[in-house]
């Protein structure tokens, strides 16, 4: 008996089926299917993309991990058929169940873990993935991509977190967005001042001035990653103020304030004017005066009846001119 010669195919030395087994008898046997290099050998492959959330945009290096699975067919050259397989890469049939005949190259037969990189230092948050998971894979598995997705990090900037406009948001980053304008803390925050001036008639002061305030704060939220401010917070008051409440006008003897308090100013905001109010003190009149004027010769004789007027001290007077027979108008004397 003739015995048929076997031949191994493997991934090193595949064949294609329906050629020749011997090239030198075209009309021999050919090789069967299932002796091609993807009949023998299957790579399975594991693609980890780090994205950003909003864009799309890759933020970081892919990572791939393949898993390579090979096996050797054990092929009749006579009948031109596969009789089985060999689980060592020998030429020995050792395994007739093809799906049971593979092998994992190196033994590795698992995709690793993977950690997602630590992207903070360029403006995002933690990745909705940590780690791609360890996982085992088998013969037949398919291709596997991961998607792992960054978002950005938000920041509110405010008088108690200024920033200084122009430098680079992530110091780390040398591509780094930069804080944009109107994060300084001058821009943040803004004061309205009342100043009420207490004054004499002739302009000079007659009490020291009353003096209030109250500050605006701004905030506004930044994409660290963009640096585009994305939210406005607006203005609020410190403590809730927004008015200035009346104030009562200092007492001074002898003088009458123009007004009893100051003005209240409500609904104050961050765009306020200051407020100035002045209030003006007048001599305060005394009630029960009178002042008599005698018409005299130049001997102090009376010439006429005396006029009387009344009225309250501190309050002006006048007189008129009388004229009498055979008399000149002189002069006034007095200091009433």
């Amino acid at each position: 008996h003739l015995k048929h010669q076997l031949t191994p195919v493997n991934p090193t030395d595949p064949q294609t089926p329906g050629a020749p087994i011997n090239p030198d008898e075209p009309d021999g046997p050919k090789w069967p299917e299932g002796t091609d290099k993807s009949s023998v050998t299957q790579t399975v492959i594991r693609t980890v993309n780090y994205l950003d959330k909003q864009t799309g945009k890759v933020v970081a290096k892919q990572v791939t991990e393949q898993v390579t699975y090979n096996r050797t067919a054990i092929v009749d050259k006579v009948t031109g058929q596969i009789i089985g397989y060999s689980t060592t890469g020998g030429d020995t049939v050792d395994q007739t169940d093809g799906d049971k005949a593979w092998s994992a190259v190196d033994n590795k037969s698992d995709w690793d873990s993977v950690t997602s990189p630590d992207l903070s230092s360029k403006g995002y948050l933690a990745p909705d993935l940590a780690t791609v998971a360890q996982r085992t894979v088998t013969p037949g598995d398919k291709d596997v991509t991961v998607n792992v997705y960054y978002d950005h990090d938000v920041v509110p900037v405010n008088p108690t977190n200024p920033q200084t406009p122009g430098t680079p948001i992530n110091p780390d980053d040398p591509d780094s967005p930069k804080w944009p304008a109107g994060t300084d803390k001058d821009s943040l925050t803004t004061d309205v001042h009342q100043t009420i001036h207490y004054q004499y008639g002739d302009g000079s002061q007659a009490a020291p001035d009353k003096t209030d305030s109250t500050t605006f704060d701004h905030q506004v939220e930044i994409d660290k990653v963009t640096g585009e401010i994305v939210k406005d917070d607006g203005w609020t008051a410190e403590n809730g103020k927004t008015s200035f409440d009346s104030k009562n006008s200092p007492v001074i003897p002898g003088y009458t304030a123009s007004k009893p308090a100051s003005d209240s100013v409500d609904g104050l905001t961050q765009d306020s004017k200051d407020n100035v109010q002045t209030i003006v003190y007048a001599k305060t009149p005394v009630a029960g005066g009178n002042v008599t004027a005698k018409y005299v010769d130049e001997n102090g004789n009376p010439i006429a009846d005396d006029v009387i007027a009344s009225g309250n001290v501190g309050d002006p007077y006048s007189t008129t001119q009388k004229d009498v027979p055979g008399y000149t108008f002189k002069e006034v004397q007095g200091n009433p």
